[in-house]
């Protein structure tokens, strides 16, 4: 099942307000939402702008999650402007924020650098200085989307809209079955970071021809994902590790991951012909930096070596259907 939201196909975590409806299309499907909607498609429609009235709402939560040492935040808004009889445009926006409920007792503290302090600055072989943090998995999604309708007569109608969404995470919502399963802790000496973005823009025409109606879907969307962890624990299984840092008392690997995608669509429709342009990019890379503190004979100085791994994925693809 492929998801599309203003059809276009995306699989994303995307935080929808303002739904009109959702509908379930069972497969198989052909190629109006792509290659990839063959075994059916789920389509998230959310409301159109209404010329006819003015319309506006704000909605506000919280709620409690266990474990966790805060609340959860939601706040969303709605405005709905008719500026004339055939053109209005609709704005919405949300604000999600949710509680972290995994500590992590052994967090390493770092210069400014990122390499590990040690808890006694005299002493080279000395342990790296920690310190605890709970619920570092919190969560947050902003979001807004923007459209515009013109519509001059019943049979005809565009719609052009743009969604944008930023997502950051904290940490990661795992835990270590070295604390205990129920404890709900990691064992990672840093604090996980993500960045999510996606950025969303389609473009509709409907014209209604009384024995056909005549659809053009036109989308552009990137979703581009950053995010940096602890694989300290990982690496310590690879066959060079125990040789370059096995007896380094503050050894700490951190992982940097990046993915990007890219779509853009073109579709147009009469009763039961269509023709579909389907171009899809993406790429995807990844590196990790260690940090290796290097011994002298009384000093120490901190270094950061790096060991890259690039991991590179592009996709095109193409397809006609008449």
């Amino acid at each position: 099942m492929r998801p599309t939201f203003d059809d276009t196909p995306l699989f994303v975590n995307l935080r929808l307000q303002d739904l009109d409806r959702v509908e379930v299309l069972r497969g198989p499907q052909g190629t109006l939402y792509g290659s990839g909607s063959l075994g059916g498609t789920i389509r998230f429609v959310q409301n159109a702008p209404d010329p006819q009235a003015f319309d506006a709402k704000v909605e506000a939560g919280l709620s409690s999650t266990a474990h966790t040492h805060a609340l959860n935040e939601d706040v969303n808004a709605m405005l709905n402007l008719p500026l004339s009889e055939t053109f209005a445009f609709r704005l919405n926006a949300g604000y999600t924020g949710e509680a972290g409920f995994i500590n992590q007792p052994n967090l390493y503290a770092l210069n400014s650098a990122g390499v590990p302090l040690a808890a006694q600055p005299d002493n080279l072989l000395s342990p790296p200085e920690t310190y605890s943090k709970n619920g570092t998995n919190a969560y947050l999604y902003r979001s807004v989307r923007a459209a515009a309708l013109w519509k001059p007569n019943d049979d005809f109608h565009v719609q052009l809209s743009y969604y944008h969404q930023l997502s950051t995470a904290d940490g990661y919502p795992y835990a270590a079955p070295f604390y205990g399963v129920d404890s709900l802790s990691s064992s990672d000496y840093i604090q996980a970071t993500t960045n999510d973005r996606v950025d969303l823009v389609a473009l509709t025409l409907e014209y209604e021809l009384g024995f056909a109606t005549l659809t053009s879907n036109s989308s552009w969307a990137q979703h581009d994902n950053v995010s940096e962890g602890d694989v300290t624990s990982l690496y310590g299984f690879s066959p060079f590790y125990p040789s370059l840092y096995g007896a380094n008392p503050r050894a700490l690997v951190v992982g940097h991951q990046e993915y990007g995608t890219m779509i853009s669509l073109g579709r147009r429709r009469s009763g039961s012909r269509q023709k579909l342009v389907d171009l899809m990019t993406g790429w995807a890379a990844s590196f990790t930096r260690v940090s290796k503190p290097i011994f002298a004979n009384t000093t120490f100085t901190p270094d950061i070596s790096t060991i890259s791994m690039p991991v590179c994925r592009c996709m095109a693809s193409a397809a006609a259907t008449v």
